[in-house]
């Protein structure tokens, strides 16, 4: 939903003179963001934004977590808190290239807006921002009767028997086909059904329940060359660049490809 930010200010940020700041403690450790960072931020990649009736810019939340991320480490597996007259956690990829959260900045304190359809609320007065890790992590799968949610223990027992395994270019990947992993829900998907798979960044693939159904060749990953996936897996589609893998990828006949989707969060029958 849309934080509607009571705001008394002119400009677009706050007065130079204001005394507050936000604790930011992450992979770099814990450091102050003052008025005068988030400025610089917004003078450099700022994003605009109208906010009741006024335009204002703001800083991208996932620039001010850069901040305390030079080794640029975050990604899958990170969960971001931050407090202030509320509090909220949201994951990593859902803010990571993401100028729908913006920190914007007023004379008594930070402020963070959320886009609408986005998830989380709204923060004002913001004092701390942390980051985290887990190692767990859910799987929906959604369908039109119910939501199913697998729970990383629940995977575990189900590879123990239906995993296979497949040899790509780079690496070998180990998990359940898409196949396997819905007759084990007893879901079995009309022939003109499409499988919709949703990574926690947003980014989706659809491909025809017909191309999928006993097949192989569509597997839902949680392991590379017998280890954890890792956060990301550089270089699939260019050199140095960044695929969020960790914790399930789905390897398709033409990996890596658009359908090359990573950090799955959902899985869902259409």
């Amino acid at each position: 939903m849309v934080f509607i930010l009571c705001i008394l200010i002119t400009g677009v940020i706050a007065e130079d003179n204001a005394e507050w700041h936000i604790i930011l403690t992450g992979p770099d450790g814990e450091l102050s963001v003052s008025p005068a960072d988030v400025q610089n931020i917004v003078e450099k990649k700022g994003v605009s934004v109208q906010i009741d009736g006024q335009e204002l810019k703001g800083a991208p939340l996932w620039r001010v977590l850069a901040l305390a991320d030079t080794g640029k480490t975050l990604g899958p597996g990170n969960i971001v808190h931050i407090s202030g007259d509320t509090a909220i956690e949201i994951a990593y990829p859902k803010i990571w290239k993401n100028d729908g959260y913006l920190i914007i900045a007023a004379q008594d304190g930070p402020n963070l807006y959320v886009s609408a359809g986005l998830a989380g609320e709204g923060v004002k007065k913001i004092s701390s921002i942390d980051i985290s890790e887990t190692d767990d992590w859910t799987l929906q799968i959604i369908s039109s009767e119910d939501v199913r949610k697998i729970s990383k223990e629940m995977w575990d027992d189900l590879a123990l028997q239906y995993q296979k395994e497949k040899e790509t270019k780079n690496g070998a990947f180990s998990g359940i086909t898409i196949s396997d992993l819905l007759v084990s829900q007893e879901i079995i998907p009309e022939t003109d059904a499409k499988i919709n798979i949703t990574g926690q960044d947003g980014y989706t693939a659809q491909i025809p329940w017909n191309k999928i159904s006993g097949s192989s060749d569509y597997l839902i990953a949680d392991k590379m060359d017998g280890s954890e996936l890792p956060q990301y897996i550089i270089g699939l589609f260019a050199p140095d660049w960044p695929t969020p893998a960790w914790p399930l990828m789905h390897i398709d006949p033409e990996f890596p490809g658009n359908d090359s989707v990573g950090n799955i969060e959902t899985i869902e029958i259409l």
